[in-house]
């Protein structure tokens, strides 16, 4: 069976909590920025054909549009994914599009950071920002406790 790519991405920095409605926390100057250097990682990667699913909330939207400002990429962002759990996340992950090689989840600790640990089988702590990228060995469903191998954790410094 071939391998997939699952990339797993944190939303750049954001106001702090309390400070508005959790949803509709807003990115930081520094989270601007981050995820303007997530746009020049992301600049080579082929993401036409990828399954990208994201929570909805407007950190994660900001996130994205300047991750992918310019390029033709669909999201399919979801309001359900603001505070699913982690079985959520994996759910999603399996129902993910059957014939993509490669798919992006977008979304907030800990829950993703949770995920990555769960599929790599090993800790893995996310940053505002960071990305991880795993490889995933004959497809997407049905994911579990280390079915990924970790190729890259990188993070928007």
């Amino acid at each position: 069976m071939s391998e997939k790519r699952l990339l797993l991405l944190r939303h750049a920095a954001a106001e702090p909590f309390g400070s508005c409605d959790d949803f509709g926390r807003s990115l930081t100057d520094e989270g601007r920025r981050q995820a303007q250097l997530l746009a020049q990682k992301l600049a080579g990667e082929d993401l036409q054909d990828a399954a990208i699913i994201a929570s909805a909330a407007l950190r994660v939207r900001q996130t994205l549009e300047l991750a992918f400002a310019g390029n033709a990429v669909a999201v399919d962002f979801r309001d359900e994914l603001f505070r699913a759990s982690e079985s959520d996340w994996l759910d999603v992950l399996g129902r993910a599009a059957p014939g993509a090689s490669l798919v992006m989840l977008a979304g907030h600790n800990p829950v993703i950071g949770q995920l990555a640990s769960q599929l790599a089988g090993q800790p893995i702590a996310f940053a505002p920002c960071d990305l991880v990228v795993l490889s995933v060995a004959g497809g997407f469903h049905p994911p579990g406790h280390r079915s990924a191998r970790l190729i890259e954790h990188w993070q928007a410094r």
